[in-house]
């Protein structure tokens, strides 16, 4: 057993202890490396499906290890196995390192009440091209070329760009849209966010900043398109 084999066997037998009588656990597992801008918000989005999560931090040399230490100190992480370090300067060689982080989640006592939103992540320097239906939330951070509908929510962050046809309950845009975009409730583009093609909403937001071009249509009562106009 390597001792990496060793830290996962032993962060796994933290979790039985936390769960239910009888309840089978899911547990994930992530290899990281320098994810500063968006470890957290990955980790606290994961605990709230999976009961046990297992986080490889592969030699960072940003804030990431950091960011996960602070996890530990405030929430209900736990950490177990060699923590990492950034190195104290850039001309000391890194040490082999790897932390293991495992954290439970409060959701497993109503998993078997309420379904568990389904949410789809597409990340950064990640390619999608395809067809994507009936999910809740679709978070786009990398390249996405598809078909989505059936769905609730999209949100196209700073990074993200989004190149197809959407039909969606709600959107928010932060970075980039080109294509056919019917929305049939909120459309919220943020000060960095580009919408271009054919358009279509039951309400919209702009900020200061954002941009609309194209055919710009409403959707009346019934889902129904009504006026339309060209928006620069």
């Amino acid at each position: 057993m390597t001792d990496l084999d060793g830290q996962i066997a032993a962060a796994c037998d933290n979790l039985p202890g936390r769960l239910a009588p009888g309840v089978e656990p899911i547990i994930a597992v992530a290899c990281i490396r320098d994810e500063q801008d968006v470890v957290e918000r990955f980790l606290r989005h994961n605990l709230a499906v999976v009961d046990g999560l297992i986080v490889l931090d592969h030699r960072s040399r940003d804030r990431t290890p950091a960011i996960l230490a602070a996890l530990v100190a405030t929430t209900s992480l736990a950490a177990c196995g060699r923590k990492t370090e950034a190195p104290a300067a850039p001309a000391a060689p890194a040490m082999p390192a790897i932390a293991s982080v495992v954290a439970t989640s409060n959701s497993t006592s109503s998993r078997s009440e309420s379904p568990e939103p389904k949410v789809l992540i597409i990340g950064r320097e990640i390619s999608l091209t395809g067809q994507i239906t009936a999910c809740d939330k679709v978070v786009v951070e990398g390249k996405v070329e598809a078909t989505l509908t059936d769905s609730r929510f999209v949100e196209i962050a700073e990074t993200g760009q989004f190149k197809g046809s959407a039909e969606i309950e709600e959107a928010e845009v932060r970075g980039k849209f080109e294509g056919k975009l019917s929305v049939r409730g909120r459309l919220l583009i943020r000060g960095t966010g580009k919408v271009m093609g054919e358009i279509a909403y039951g309400q919209i937001e702009v900020e200061c900043g954002g941009e609309l071009s194209g055919t710009v249509q409403t959707v009346a009562a019934g889902n129904r398109l009504s006026s339309s106009v060209a928006a620069e």
